[in-house]
């Protein structure tokens, strides 16, 4: 019990120190969003159980102040994080500011190192995920929706539970889809002013994207998102309108799908008796905006040589 307070309180400390260290620069409004995050009811739920998320949080801090020294170390570190815990390899996207073959080379070893690891480890990271706990309303992802009102769901759909299952999971990859699209054929221009907050941003869409396909994630994960923040903040600047819209809109779900637990929103006319199923469905919709949201805002970020080559795979030239 006592290694347990000393290792908490150290990984909370660090973890606090992350939070300072990772942006490049950051207005005051960014601190304050920023802020609203880390002592979100969502970031509590961290801190409270003191789990090894912290410690994954700091691995991807120092993943992403690595971008700007060592290509080979930032990868490494991503495959150490993947190690740890699956979900820090959805950063590899960091590794974007490289050159293409550069990025492809590194993605490309990460990937085949973590795929003979998983092969090797098979039997116990299966064991670890059928044994993991899972929330249907302190959570996000794909398979919430239907773990929590499955048997609503079923009696107005005649499906089974994994058949309801693998149309949610095809639901949000459809919508990845729609979005990527959208954001390869947009000509308007994401301007970074700075690489680090670029990262990060990429580091913590790229997260949430992937855990929500994962199906569920308890809340607590969200602390994520204050990756987000800084290259977010920096984007309220655009000149186009309609950019700073998707950049506001994405902004407030941040917020509202954070501090959920305390808004309490009820729409009477969702067809649900319990306004706490009511409010459970709310905070779902957020959720589920938030998946073309980040998936647009990602892909937008991407360097021309990786949106040509969507391009030509979509079958369209770009547009000038």
């Amino acid at each position: 019990m006592d290694d347990t307070i000393w290792i908490v309180v150290t990984l909370l400390v660090l973890y606090f120190i992350s939070v300072v260290l990772f942006p490049q620069k950051v207005s005051i409004i960014g601190a304050m969003l920023m802020l609203l995050i880390v002592f979100s009811p969502a970031s509590m739920l961290l801190y409270e159980r003191g789990n090894l998320d912290l410690f994954v949080f700091i691995i991807c801090a120092v993943i992403i102040l690595t971008t700007g020294y060592s290509a080979r170390l930032t990868a490494g570190l991503i495959v150490f994080g993947g190690i740890v815990k699956m979900f820090p390899l959805f950063g590899i996207t960091v590794l974007l500011k490289e050159s293409k073959q550069r990025f492809y080379k590194l993605a490309i070893v990460s990937a085949l190192f973590m795929l003979v690891y998983g092969l090797l480890t098979f039997q116990s990271q299966s064991a670890a995920w059928n044994t993991t706990m899972r929330g249907d309303g302190s959570s996000y992802g794909s398979f919430v929706l239907i773990t929590r009102l499955g048997g609503y769901l079923r009696d107005l759909l005649p499906a089974s539970f994994g058949q309801l299952q693998v149309f949610f999971e095809a639901l949000a990859l459809v919508l990845i889809f729609i979005a990527g699209v959208v954001a390869v054929r947009d000509s308007n221009i994401w301007e970074a002013s700075h690489d680090r907050n670029l990262a990060a941003f990429r580091m913590g869409a790229s997260i949430y994207v992937g855990t929500f396909l994962l199906g569920n994630n308890w809340d607590y994960r969200l602390a994520f998102l204050v990756f987000v923040i800084p290259q977010l903040t920096e984007w309220f600047q655009l000149k186009n309108k309609g950019q700073r819209m998707v950049v506001i809109g994405v902004t407030l779900a941040i917020l509202v799908t954070c501090w959920h637990f305390l808004l309490k929103i009820d729409i009477p006319f969702i067809p649900l008796k319990d306004p706490i199923n009511r409010n459970f469905v709310i905070d779902e919709i957020v959720n589920w905006l938030l998946v073309p949201g980040f998936t647009y805002l990602l892909v937008s970020s991407f360097p021309d040589w990786l949106k040509q080559d969507m391009q030509k795979i979509f079958g369209f030239s770009k547009r000038r």
